[in-house]
């Protein structure tokens, strides 16, 4: 990815502060639980409220979601990034 050298190493810095237990909870408490986007159609459907969907356009697994949001939700635009994604340590399995 080519990012921009000042907001990566800003994004760095803030990411480690975040404490590792916290993400860890985080991920199996919050994220691990939600339902898929795609089974909140009706409800998105409904939302009255101005939206903004954000992604990166080398973040291919938020790609699809975000269009699917912003189809969905009147009130919402979306702003694909240029040379975005997930960090590379997210995107590991």
């Amino acid at each position: 990815m080519n990012k921009d050298p000042r907001g990566w190493t800003e994004f760095r810095t803030q990411l480690a502060e975040h404490s590792a237990q916290g993400s860890v909870l985080t991920m199996r408490g919050v994220q691990a639980r939600r339902p898929s986007l795609f089974d909140l159609e009706p409800q998105m459907k409904e939302l009255m409220v101005p939206t903004l969907v954000i992604t990166g356009d080398e973040d291919e697994p938020c790609l699809v979601p975000g269009i699917f949001m912003k189809r969905l939700i009147r009130s919402s635009a979306l702003v694909t990034l240029p040379n975005s994604g997930h960090p590379d340590k997210s995107r590991r399995t």
